[in-house]
């Protein structure tokens, strides 16, 4: 696991907080698609180096087959511990600590990787326009082009996501507002 799943991982991890993550289930797929060994193999990688801190913290590791037995289980789980209900950490610094999403965990993770995606594409920008003044091979321009899109399209991810998360605010304060208990 590598580049932006890593990263989705990092920003995931600070949208929870220590404290949510005992709710978190981190589930594997398509064990029909491999032998079990290689499966086992995988899951000992994800646990060890991906998922380590976030089990440490209480999260737990589940196998999805490609049943509907399967799948209900997990939601049987998950529905289980929704009693002990708790915050995630975006949650209460957005709403209970009145945070900008700037300042929270996750939206410090998202706009330091927006602004190590934009220093990649000023550089890479810069190299573009040397490379076309020195009238330089076409197909390295192209490449170059191409490196430049594929960066134009995470930074439009991140933007993305940092929307989402606002916006995760918005529905957060509506339904304390609408669906706050009556006495």
């Amino acid at each position: 696991m590598a580049g932006t799943p890593l990263k989705n991982l990092r920003v995931f991890r600070k949208l929870c907080g220590r404290d949510a993550l005992e709710k978190v289930h981190l589930t594997t797929t398509m064990w029909d698609e491999v032998n079990e060994s290689t499966g086992e193999g995988r899951l000992e990688e994800l646990k060890k180096d991906y998922w380590k801190t976030m089990i440490d913290q209480g999260a737990q590791t589940v196998r999805c087959r490609s049943d509907d037995d399967s799948a209900k289980n997990i939601i049987r789980r998950i529905l289980d511990k929704e009693a002990s209900r708790k915050a995630l950490l975006l949650q209460e610094e957005m709403a209970d600590l009145k945070k900008e999403l700037k300042e929270t965990e996750a939206g410090q993770e998202l706009y330091s990787q927006l602004e190590k995606l934009v220093e990649k594409q000023t550089a890479l920008l810069r190299r573009i326009d040397r490379e076309k003044k020195a009238a330089s091979d076409a197909s390295v321009v192209a490449g170059l082009q191409t490196e430049y899109n594929d960066l134009r399209v995470q930074i439009d991810d991140k933007l993305r996501q940092m929307q989402e998360l606002k916006l995760s605010r918005l529905r957060n304060l509506l339904s304390r507002l609408f669906f706050r208990k009556r006495d």
